[in-house]
């Protein structure tokens, strides 16, 4: 019995050693065997936190353990660790702002994974697991053009390399950053010393603060944040061909009129964040038809136009709006265009018109509307 209280004692001293209250000391671990609380910590009013350092403190997590409660008010300002191969949400964040990660079910039981939120731009903000390293938001691979300067995820592979879980990550606020179609789950790849590409494709739920983001992981990645394919937002302006703006009532003159939409930023559109459509006005003076087949016409040379990219979504007396199809993008410095038919009434009275072109705000998730319009002038003799 006397053998039995000592070890007791010594476990004890140990525990305090690492853990006060709801805080975990530098090389210590405070480990959940069951299901914790974290709005019922064991000091009130306190915060969950540990050491951030090189060798951190950790809230560990037992097979079959929870958290509940987790919110801005009740997270983990630090380190918190899983073992097993159990899907599994880390409850991390600033201490006043929950920022999750959540992986799949690791393949293998001794399999031990980390995770902290690193408030702050990678670029000058340290990730003091990794010796101090910073993480450029500039230094990018593949299709990654840049990354958040919000912060970071620290990731820690201590026992398995990690490679193939699903990474799913809580948002901040990304509404200034890129529309939700150009973001991407990005890994540091301490081999490369760049930020490269975890999702692939896109499935961010949105980009408004606590929409999600998923990839998939593989070895060797330090920290994981967020990125876009574009340095930015696009910018849609429309333009116009038409080989000859002059039309004679009594001949019925029929004309092509090309419309093209232009990215003029070097800015891919994301039209799952915002359809693209263009308004085309229209006059009585004319009939208008749209051929969604059309893939060339002359203006007056020949030029290609991508009518089956485009559906007529509205038509009335005034005007047409035109869509593109669900699928489709503009890339960067590059155009969409499609063509309509002009022909003038017999009875139309001499005179000008104006053809009001209009891209339709925010399209495409641009954010400058005040190039969306053109005019063109045509005449009726």
């Amino acid at each position: 019995m006397k053998n039995f209280l000592i070890t007791i004692v010594a476990v004890a001293a140990m525990f305090a050693a690492q853990a006060q209250g709801n805080h975990v000391f530098s090389g210590g671990e405070a480990v959940n065997f069951g299901a914790l609380d974290l709005a019922t910590p064991a000091i009130p009013l306190s915060t969950w936190s540990t050491v951030r350092a090189a060798t951190p403190g950790y809230f560990g997590t037992a097979i079959g353990a929870t958290y509940s409660s987790a919110s801005d008010a009740f997270n983990v300002n630090g380190y918190v660790k899983k073992y097993g191969n159990e899907a599994f949400t880390f409850p991390v964040g600033s201490g006043t702002d929950l920022r999750t990660l959540s992986i799949s079910a690791p393949g293998t039981v001794t399999d031990a994974y980390a995770v902290a939120w690193i408030l702050g731009n990678p670029t000058t903000t340290p990730d003091v697991t990794n010796s101090d390293a910073l993480h450029n938001t500039a230094a990018v691979a593949g299709s990654i053009k840049r990354v958040m300067p919000v912060g970071q995820w620290d990731w820690q592979a201590i026992n398995g390399a990690g490679a193939g879980l699903t990474v799913t990550t809580s948002m901040p606020d990304l509404t200034t950053f890129a529309p939700k179609g150009h973001l991407r789950l990005v890994g540091w790849d301490n081999a490369t010393g760049k930020w490269i590409d975890l999702s692939g494709v896109a499935n961010a739920t949105d980009a408004i603060e606590n929409s999600t983001i998923a990839g998939n992981m593989v070895a060797g990645i330090d920290a994981i944040s967020i990125g876009s394919i574009a340095l930015g937002f696009p910018d849609l302006t429309p333009s116009s061909k038409m080989a000859n703006a002059s039309f004679t009532a009594s001949a019925g003159t029929t004309r092509d009129l090309v419309v093209e939409v232009n990215e003029i930023l070097g800015n891919i559109t994301d039209a799952t964040s915002k359809v693209i459509q263009i308004r085309v006005s229209k006059s009585s003076s004319f009939n208008y038809t749209y051929n969604p087949a059309t893939t060339s016409v002359n203006v007056p040379l020949p030029t290609v136009v991508q009518n089956p990219l485009w559906d007529l979504v509205s038509n009335t007396s005034t005007a047409m709006t035109f869509q593109l199809k669900a699928g489709n993008e503009i890339a960067g410095l590059a155009k969409s265009s499609f063509s309509i038919s002009l022909q003038v009434n017999t009875a139309a009275a001499p005179s000008a018109l104006n053809i009001n072109i209009g891209v339709i705000s925010l399209s495409g998730a641009e954010v400058v509307d005040t190039n969306n319009q053109v005019v063109r002038v045509i005449s009726i003799q």
